[in-house]
């Protein structure tokens, strides 16, 4: 009969636990729940650490966090915040109303190479290489048939103008159907350990100049001494 009990107490401990909600279920990526299970609340002031870095974002921007494993309060693998041009002041100036002239910004633990000897991106076979001096850059360009990520890379002309590693400054590009680039991607190491990538819409190249350094200038504000 003890035994009997014994087995009725085991079964339904076990069921209990079946059909009870799972307290660390992870929640909806960018739902409410997951941000707030990361510390980050809308209109506040937010502390997130990468890497053992603590990053700090004023009330005004909401940094969106992504965590690939078990969530711990006031940290993340990687934040992404949107930045409008007018926060760049000496970007040229655009219809900043618009939601495509911003910047969307990721900082990440984890990303490629970005040092003097790196230059594998760069060293495959183009279709073409050309000088764009009045924007400061060369274009290298793939087949024109291949319009994704990579066909068209732009670098400074200047190789002295490098990422705070000493790895090459480069823009990868997505095209639109003319030929003309719709979005580009720059990543780099920060000397703090973590990795900065930033998006910016195809024309705003013209200012790729302030952008990059609007961006460096935003990244280390937010970085918490």
């Amino acid at each position: 009969m003890m035994r009997l009990a014994f087995f009725l107490s085991v079964v339904i401990a076990a069921l209990v636990l079946l059909l009870q909600p799972r307290l660390d279920r992870k929640p909806l990526t960018n739902s409410a729940g997951y941000l707030a299970a990361h510390g980050v609340k809308e209109n506040h002031v937010n502390k997130i650490s990468i890497n053992s870095r603590k990053l700090k974002f004023p009330a005004d921007i909401v940094p969106i966090p992504h965590t690939s494993g078990q969530i711990q309060f006031g940290k993340a693998d990687s934040v992404d915040i949107n930045i409008k041009l007018d926060r760049c002041p000496l970007v040229k100036s655009y219809s900043f109303s618009a939601p495509e002239h911003s910047v969307k910004i990721t900082v990440r633990k984890n990303g490629p190479i970005d040092d003097a000897s790196d230059r594998s991106r760069l060293a495959k076979k183009w279709s073409s290489t050309k000088d764009l001096p009045l924007l400061g850059l060369r274009v290298h360009s793939a087949d024109q048939k291949h319009l994704g990520w990579g066909y068209r890379v732009y670098t400074p002309i200047n190789v002295l103008i490098t990422t705070p590693g000493g790895g090459p400054l480069i823009y990868f590009c997505k095209g639109k159907q003319n030929g003309e680039p719709s979005e580009c991607q720059l990543n780099y190491k920060h000397p703090a350990g973590i990795y900065v990538e930033y998006s910016i819409e195809g024309r705003s190249l013209a200012s790729w100049r302030e952008i990059h350094s609007c961006v460096q200038n935003l990244v280390n504000s937010f970085l918490i001494s």
